[in-house]
């Protein structure tokens, strides 16, 4: 009997595994990403807010976590390329001790290559998006701070999908800055 239900219950978990890659890259359900502080590996408080960047890049972590430390490299690439462009991600680590904690296995990673803020989570930061429950889970996120795009789980060729969401959401928001602004009315109210 006990066997019977760990395999029903390891069948529950490759059926939620094999839809969550489904889902990967997908189009997220639009909708707002939650503004909250929280503290940065020095225990110092860092806003997580949208408004200051055209694109966003929320990644839940953790120091566990395998194909987290195949995406951290990825979307320093990102930060890299990006940089200047209003682009800006930020990495939220869960599950995975206290900030030295956090700060120690980055200092034994060197080739994970961070160069974004990284702050420690809490259940609430994981309430607040949605009950993050795989990880990693990345949010791309407007500067509205809509949410644009999710990823979940280990996502398939991750940086050249986020390279081209990032692209595309940042030209659009290009788009919307330059756009001419309206006319005002006539002063005939348009009669003439």
């Amino acid at each position: 009997m006990i066997a019977r239900i760990v395999t029903v219950g390891f069948a529950l978990l490759a059926l939620a595994v094999a839809t969550t890659g489904a889902r990967a890259g997908g189009e997220a359900e639009r909708r707002s990403a939650p503004e909250m502080t929280l503290p940065d590996m020095h225990g110092k408080d860092f806003k997580i807010a949208f408004a200051d960047a055209k694109a966003t890049l929320v990644n839940f972590w953790a120091v566990w976590c395998v194909p987290c430390q195949d995406e951290i490299p990825q979307i320093s690439d990102l930060v890299t390329e990006y940089k200047g462009k209003g682009f800006r991600a930020i990495g939220i680590a869960v599950e995975s001790g206290d900030a030295a904690a956090v700060r120690s296995f980055l200092a034994e990673n060197p080739e994970l290559g961070v160069n974004y803020p990284i702050v420690i989570g809490n259940i609430d930061s994981i309430v607040k998006y949605g009950n993050v429950d795989v990880i990693p889970t990345t949010f791309l996120v407007d500067s509205r701070g809509s949410i644009q795009k999710t990823y979940i789980g280990a996502t398939p060729g991750f940086g050249r999908t986020v390279a081209a969401d990032l692209a595309a959401l940042l030209a659009q928001a290009d788009k919307g800055s330059a756009a001419p602004a309206p006319k005002a009315p006539p002063k005939d109210g348009g009669k003439n």
